[in-house]
């Protein structure tokens, strides 16, 4: 899946496939970079607050490569690092992307994607 360096498991990745719905409302990519430990899981999804980049799909092709090979070039694109969280409601998660950078603050404000959760 775009986006990730290692393979992970179907129920983590149901939840980054949330993340990538909302990077794509802001006509972009969302690159993990590491979990943050805030963790939840049930049956059907696995949880973590998220940091990394969330790249405009205009510089997606040229932040790939760098970051697929983990390429101290990817540095150039910290401007667009941002962080991911999640709140659960009931059944429902919450996807929340938040990026207070000011530089593009306006562009990537909070947002959210709720996915109703039955066990």
């Amino acid at each position: 899946m775009k986006g990730l360096r290692t393979q992970e498991n179907d129920k983590f990745v149901k939840f980054f496939e949330l993340v990538q719905e909302e990077a794509a409302k802001l006509d972009s990519v969302f690159f993990l970079d590491c979990g943050q430990g805030k963790l939840f899981e049930n049956s059907q999804m696995e949880c973590e607050d998220l940091c990394g980049w969330l790249i405009p799909n205009e510089k997606v092709k040229e932040f790939e490569s760098l970051f697929e090979n983990n390429s101290e070039q990817q540095q150039d694109f910290d401007v667009f690092y941002t962080s991911v969280d999640f709140n659960i409601e009931g059944d429902t998660v919450k996807v929340i992307i938040d990026d207070t950078d000011e530089i593009i603050a306006d562009d990537f404000s909070i947002v959210t994607n709720s996915i109703r959760m039955k066990e």
